[in-house]
């Protein structure tokens, strides 16, 4: 099967936390795959794909140290463009690196 994505995709098995600014919902899980430009996680909880693009805001405490080796936590926004029984796949938008 050839792979058509055009980001290579890392497995990360990370925590991240999902807000859906629209109505507050808050859903956590496990990152399956993240790549530069979308994330994979994988939750008991889910949210309606179609979602606004900026209405979904994503938190994951970085697990690697960048430059000034200190701790971050990676924030982006986006929006849900699948969700299933393989998880939640999160188009980002923007993101950025918070102490």
């Amino acid at each position: 099967m050839d792979e058509r994505r055009s980001h290579r995709r890392y497995p990360l098995d990370l925590a991240i936390r999902c807000k859906v600014l629209k109505n507050g919902l808050l859903v956590s899980g496990r990152v399956h795959d993240i790549s530069s430009r979308s994330v994979c996680f994988v939750s008991a909880e889910t949210f309606p794909v179609g979602t606004v693009e900026g209405q979904v805001q994503l938190f994951m405490d970085w697990p690697f140290c960048l430059a000034d080796e200190t701790a971050r936590v990676l924030t982006a926004w986006g929006s849900a463009v699948r969700t299933g029984s393989q998880g939640i796949v999160v188009s980002f938008r923007r993101y950025e690196f918070h102490r």
